[in-house]
């Protein structure tokens, strides 16, 4: 009973407190084959694929707010580089 369910239940905990710290790379192995699965590997598999999908989702984020940074900078040095000037005529 210990190594059927205990343990693998620690191990999915410590993975979920991973994930709840950001870490995203962590993944749970099954304990059985496709042909004999149980409940605990269904849950498995599923925690699995969650993180999976948390982890593109964080790459998104990261890439979006990259490109809005970046696409930022173009018209303020516009707008700071057109100030200075206005500022010098006068």
């Amino acid at each position: 009973m210990t190594t059927t369910y205990e343990i693998p239940m620690q191990n999915l905990a410590k993975a979920t407190k991973k994930v709840s710290e950001g870490d995203f790379s962590v993944y749970v192995p099954t304990l059985h084959t496709e042909n004999n699965m149980d409940y605990l590997n269904v849950m498995i598999l599923d925690f699995n694929k969650m993180v999976e999908e948390l982890g593109s989702i964080e790459t998104l984020k990261t890439d979006f707010v990259s490109n809005v940074s970046h696409e930022m900078k173009t018209p303020i040095a516009i707008i700071k580089n057109y100030a200075s000037c206005f500022r010098q005529k006068i």
